[in-house]
């Protein structure tokens, strides 16, 4: 497998267990989507950046974090992202199903353009909670978004996530967080997230309190909060 990263930091996202949360993350390189906005992680794009690793070596510096960082927490959490890490599909996989034996918490951020299901064509139990993005007319990317239909097997604790850059996004938004809600069998929540230097954070929480209940009553102002901090050096 190829990873970008591995660092000890805080998810600065929507997450089951709240922004904030210390976690290991764990990076994969590549990413089949460009899209027009600035992504954070720009130079991991091609599947042939960072490094190549094993999943056990992979375990192997998780086990690093844990010693030196949550030995004595009793809770342990890793966050998944990328790139785009099921473009890694099997490995992906196989390294979800032994951070769980090893009893990690694990959210996984992906880009809404590849199937979520594991292996077997089922839900995973493995995975604590899926952010999953939506992407809206400007980011270039929106044909390459699955079907609605992919959302049908989404959890109260995970979330579907719309990067905002101006007002006809958060409108393509509402219309399909309504969809979504009146038509499938998604049960999570919707993360609005400003674009930075794009989109001010206050006007979406404007219009977000402008919308009906049917809007506001299943989403979250999403900030990204780790800019507001340098994320640690890389460290394999």
């Amino acid at each position: 497998m190829r990873l970008a990263e591995m660092f000890m930091g805080f998810d600065g996202e929507a997450n089951h267990f709240g922004q904030g949360t210390p976690s290991v993350f764990i990076r994969f390189a590549g990413c089949n989507l460009s899209c027009n906005y600035p992504c954070d992680t720009k130079q991991w794009q091609p599947l042939q950046s960072g490094i190549s690793i094993s999943v056990l070596e992979v375990m192997s510096k998780v086990k690093d974090y844990e010693k030196r960082y949550l030995s004595e927490a009793g809770f342990k959490k890793v966050t998944i992202t990328g790139g785009e890490p099921l473009l890694q599909y099997f490995e992906f996989w196989k390294l979800v199903e032994i951070l769980d034996k090893n009893d990690w918490h694990i959210s996984v951020e992906t880009n809404g353009s590849m199937p979520i299901l594991d292996p077997l064509g089922k839900v995973s139990n493995h995975i604590d909670c899926w952010v999953v993005d939506y992407k809206l007319p400007s980011s270039g990317m929106e044909e390459y978004m699955m079907s609605l239909d992919f959302v049908n097997i989404l959890r109260t604790r995970d979330f579907v996530k719309f990067v905002i850059q101006n007002q006809n996004d958060l409108n393509v938004a509402f219309e399909i967080q309504r969809v979504i809600q009146n038509n499938t069998d998604c049960k999570a929540r919707f993360a609005y997230s400003p674009c930075w230097g794009k989109f001010d954070i206050k006007d979406l929480a404007t219009e977000l309190l402008r919308s009906d209940s049917e809007i506001l009553g299943n989403c979250i102002i999403n900030y990204q909060l780790h800019k507001l901090w340098l994320d640690p050096s890389p460290n394999f």
